[in-house]
Parts: structure tokens; sequence; C-alpha cells
């Protein structure tokens, strides 16, 4: 009997439950229809290319991807060596059939992990959407977050030859950071410049200096020790009582600059007291609170200050 092309002849096999498609289209009537019985021929693919059947020698292979579907589930009637997986459904193991024999493998340029595939892959439509389990790292970042196999350095980050977990400390966010300054004393602005990490505040005392002059702690910026070299007036300009400590509560009254009476940029101890202009009035400063008064041994008198004494020297009195 003449292989069966298309529906032709006197038979027309489009009219059954089963028309000849594909390859079907091009094998002879008996290949199927053993002894001349066309009624009852069994239609699932499995009846035929499976076990003991007709096409016995088609069956299955050993080395099969491991699956319980149907035979067309996958496969097409046109080609069987292209078939068209369908993993909608739960699927596990990826490792037991994309093991580079059945289908593709991790490529070379994976990187490097012990994992399984669906460990960091959510889903099987394409292996591009991933979650990745950082669970127990600690140490190692850049095998992976070199560029490449992963997202590395920022083009603007700090320049430093440490490894990322010296200063990363959380592996879900790289902005939790840890900076570990050890053996930085110097170069500060390199990074603090208010782009890379934060810089000098706003509300810092006007000052050209390096961070490092004055700051002598990379745990607190808290902590530091002012140059006061070189500066011989303006003192208020810094010490305001809000960027320095200013005048104190208890300071004597006096419209006179700092640096007319404090001589020392080391110690606000040291004062020179200006009384120039002063003729009267003495006792408001010198009370014994605010600066020396009258001695124990002083005369008696009610007498004002002034009264005797000029502001040159206390010693001398005008008698």
């Amino acid at each position: 009997m003449a292989a069966a092309a298309q529906p032709s002849g006197e038979f027309d096999h489009w009219t059954t439950s089963f028309p000849l498609t594909g390859a079907h289209a091009r094998v002879s009537c008996e290949s199927c229809h053993e002894g001349g019985i066309f009624r009852g021929t069994p239609i699932p693919c499995a009846a035929c290319h499976g076990g003991p059947g007709l096409r016995a020698e088609t069956r299955k292979p050993a080395n099969h991807v491991p699956t319980s579907n149907q035979c067309d589930d996958c496969h097409t009637q046109d080609k069987w060596y292209n078939p068209r997986f369908d993993h909608s459904d739960a699927i596990e193991a990826c490792a037991t059939c994309h093991n580079g024999y059945w289908a593709l493998p991790k490529y070379p340029g994976h990187l490097p992990t012990s994992n399984t595939c669906e460990d960091c892959h959510r889903s099987t439509l394409t292996f591009r959407q991933v979650r990745f389990n950082h669970v127990g790292i600690e140490s190692g970042c850049i095998a992976c977050h070199n560029g490449s196999s992963a997202v590395g350095k920022p083009s603007n980050h700090i320049p430093s030859s440490n490894q990322c977990e010296t200063c990363h400390f959380s592996t879900l966010t790289f902005s939790a950071n840890d900076m570990d300054h050890s053996g930085i004393e110097r170069g500060c602005v390199t990074c603090h410049n208010g782009s890379l990490a934060v810089g000098q505040p706003p509300n810092h005392i006007p000052s050209s200096n390096r961070c490092e002059d004055c700051h002598t702690s990379t745990e607190s910026f808290a902590i530091y020790r002012m140059n006061h070299r070189g500066i011989d007036d303006n003192c208020v300009q810094c010490h305001d009582g809000r960027q320095a400590p200013g005048k104190p509560s208890n300071h004597l009254p006096t419209s006179d600059r700092c640096e007319d009476c404090h001589p020392s940029t080391d110690s606000f101890g040291i004062a020179r007291m200006n009384h120039v202009g002063i003729t009267n009035g003495c006792f408001s400063c010198h009370n014994n609170v605010l600066v020396s008064g009258k001695p124990p041994d002083h005369i008696p008198a009610p007498n004002s200050c002034e009264d005797c004494h000029n502001t040159n020297t206390w010693t001398i009195p005008n008698l």
C-alpha cells in the first residue's frame, strides 16, 4: 500500500480522530495498522512508541529526561528531537535535566557556587531572574561581586583596597556599612567630601585646616584638638557659644573682643585686662567673684576703689 502523504484516494484519514501530520504523513499504512486491522488502532503515542508496541524500537530511551508527562506534552509529530518543555508545573531538582547532557548546564562564566539551580533562580521561564541566598557568607564577596558575575564596586566608591566584607557587614544591603578607619591618619577629605562620605557640616567653624589637623579620632569627629596656630584675632567667629564655647555667663561685663584680654589660644584662663578708658566702677568686676577684689588686710574704707587706686597698679593709691 502506498504511503499516505495527505488525505487522498478512497480513504480520507482526516475524517478520523487521528489526522496524519508531520512524520506520520510519511509512513506506510501497515506501520500502524498491523494485519490489515484499521478499526481500534490506539491513538496515544505510548501505545505504539512504548513497551511492546508496534514501534517499540522508538520507545523512550533509558537516558530520557525523568518525567511522567505524556509524549505529546513535549514532542510534536514533526520532530521528536526538538521538544517543547513545559516548566509551568512545580519543578524541583533542575540539575537532573540541566546537566549538559539532556539540557543546557550551568554556563562556564557562572559564579562559583555549590547551590542548586532552584536555590537562586526563581523562574523556570528565564534563568535571568535570580534571588541570591547569602546565608552563611561572611567573606570572599569579590569572588562574585567583580562587576562580571555580579554587580561590583561602583565607579564612585571611595578609594580603598579593603575587601568588601571589611566595611560592609550586611549581605542584604551594601548601604549598611561599618567603615574601618584603622591605620588612617590623613587624607580624610578624600572620602569625607560630602559626596562619597559625610563631609564638613554647614555649621562647621570656618577653617582651611585639614580634618586630621584637629580631629584626632577616626571613631568620633566630636573628639578633636583645636589647632589655634597663627590665630590672633576674631576669636568670636568660632567662640560664639554655638560652634565653640563662648563667653561664660559669669564673665565680667565688657564689650572688648576676646583677644583684647586673652593673649593665649591655649588657655582662656590666661588674661590681661585692658583697663584703657576705665575710670570708675571698678567694684563691678573686682568683687572677689569675677576677679580679685579688696584683700582681707585692706585698710577700712567706705571709698570706691577708684577714689584711691588707678588702673595701672593697685599698689599705688591716690592718697
